[in-house]
């Protein structure tokens, strides 16, 4: 398999999937893939790395490298306590970064992190713990060209911290997920303590045109239908004057209710023609005659 990748001169894309741990990978491999110097879209899928080294010293020939996607990787805090390396080294600087269903985003605000965040024009996080947010105010701080802003599936790993507003003041476009809670597994976060902290993030968002919300919803008892919450985000986007668009996708048994009642509290948006919400429902079994 190396000669076969080293064969390929102008390869300029790479995926590594499967349930592996990194140190499984041949150093003959690992090389092969890194003097593959063109890569520009490089991604890493289910794998364990226990020695974070192993990261930075394969990401670092990859220059020219301008989308990362990290699925399900894997990597202890504890790891990063050790490292040493060059600070003085050159990094790769993406313009995208993917994170889904790790913890890694301690990783990139780490001074040894194996990329640089300032080029990075759009970030995408599926699968955020509450242990992250901090974080995640730091990568933007350390991003000063984000514009492209994507979070999705914060899950429910410990109780609401209630954490500080995102400073979202160069951010242009942002799309989030709200999922009702599950009465039984409780895997994700209130979805009205997400909404409220969006809505106190959102004061700051002077240059924010787009607004994507994806709401997941089953059951009219639920903090969703809160009348008064959807009033605070319809007056505090009102007070934005880039808005361009806010667009709602529902899915679940009750998303025409859900939808109704938001029409209803979002007057001002609604006036000005900036919001629009679709309905993706079950459709109800017709009764058969026999």
């Amino acid at each position: 398999m190396p000669r076969i990748i080293s064969s390929f001169d102008r390869l300029e894309h790479i995926s590594i999937l499967g349930h592996l741990d990194w140190s499984m990978l041949s150093e003959d491999m690992i090389s092969a893939l890194t003097s593959r110097r063109l890569i520009a879209s490089l991604e890493l899928y289910t794998i364990n790395i226990t020695d974070v080294r192993m990261l930075n010293q394969f990401l670092r020939p990859f220059l020219g490298l301008r989308r990362l996607c990290l699925s399900n990787v894997r990597c202890t805090a504890k790891a990063y306590s050790a490292v040493k390396m060059d600070l003085s080294d050159a990094k790769p600087r993406p313009k995208e970064l993917a994170l889904y269903g790790g913890s890694l985003l301690r990783a990139f605000v780490n001074p040894v992190s194996p990329i640089s965040l300032d080029r990075l024009k759009k970030l995408t996080i599926c699968g955020l713990f509450v242990e992250d947010f901090m974080s995640l105010a730091q990568v933007i701080d350390l991003a000063p060209n984000l514009r492209v802003l994507h979070l999705g599936g914060m899950q429910k790993d410990s109780r609401w911290c209630n954490p500080k507003p995102l400073d979202l003041s160069g951010i242009e476009v942002v799309s989030f997920n709200l999922n009702e809670t599950d009465g039984a597994l409780g895997q994700y976060i209130h979805p009205s303590l997400i909404l409220a902290w969006w809505i106190q993030s959102f004061k700051s968002g002077v240059t924010l045109r787009s607004i994507t919300v994806s709401i997941q919803v089953h059951s009219t008892d639920n903090k969703l239908f809160d009348a008064r919450l959807w009033r605070f985000f319809d007056a505090a986007l009102c007070m934005l004057t880039t808005i361009e668009e806010v667009r709602g996708i529902i899915r679940g048994e009750e998303g025409y209710a859900l939808r109704a009642m938001i029409e209803n509290q979002c007057k001002g948006l609604n006036g000005r023609g900036l919001m629009e919400i679709s309905v993706n429902a079950p459709q109800r079994k017709r009764k058969t005659i026999e």
